[in-house]
């Protein structure tokens, strides 16, 4: 009786061995070492480097484009300019860095000046702007962007009182908003969320901010000792 061939495939496993079973020669594999080496010492400097980046900023390391993006648009980037390829790694890091460094000092400096006593001198100017939020009782406390411009109009205009439409053409004067009054209402909403933050920590219960009039009569108020 002829002797049948089996007709079943070989198993993956034997498949594999065959696969890998193969030559090469002492310098290919000499080569892979090397470059297994440099992926490792590679791989070692990253680790390192990621460790050094918490360490110096206190933040986690960016590990993909969304993070780069992120702090990017925090530092004040664009974030399509970076997808149009008008910004390179080399560009970003450095401008985020800067960044993380100007919020760390101002991190510092706000601790420094909330765990300072205030003074009889103080008392004389309860509030003032800074360049980087505002000073409450000799305190200092971060505030950027419009809310602080807001800030700003209100501590020199009369009474520390102002008109919207007058708010929105001092900070917004190169903007032709659909709702100027509303694009004000927000930033007066921010810079009323701050300063309550700034007195409930020194037990100051009231307003800040106040407003009378609708329409075009609507007007904000500091609602602060002078």
């Amino acid at each position: 009786m002829p002797k049948r061939h089996s007709t079943s495939q070989p198993s993956e496993s034997k498949s594999k061995k065959r696969r890998l079973n193969f030559h090469l020669s002492a310098k290919n594999k000499e080569k892979i070492s090397e470059k297994l080496l440099l992926v490792k010492g590679f791989a070692e400097h990253y680790a390192a480097w990621q460790k050094e980046w918490e360490r110096t900023y206190g933040t986690k390391f960016p590990h993909d484009m969304d993070d780069v993006i992120e702090l990017a648009v925090c530092a004040g980037l664009d974030p399509n300019r970076i997808f149009d390829g008008k910004w390179k790694y080399a560009d970003v890091f450095p401008i985020i860095q800067g960044y993380l460094r100007r919020q760390q000092q101002q991190a510092q400096l706000q601790a420094e000046q909330e765990s300072r006593k205030p003074t009889a001198e103080d008392a004389k100017r309860p509030i003032e702007a800074t360049p980087s939020g505002f000073i409450l009782n000799g305190r200092h406390y971060s505030l950027t962007g419009k809310p602080l411009a807001v800030l700003n109009v209100l501590l020199a205009s009369q009474r520390r009182e102002a008109k919207a439409d007058t708010i929105y053409e001092k900070c917004w004067p190169d903007d032709t908003a659909d709702n100027p009054r509303q694009v004000v209402l927000n930033a007066v909403t921010q810079l009323r969320k701050a300063l309550q933050k700034a007195m409930r920590r020194q037990g100051i219960k009231q307003d800040p901010i106040t407003s009378t009039g609708k329409g075009k009569d609507l007007t904000y108020r500091l609602n602060l000792p002078q």
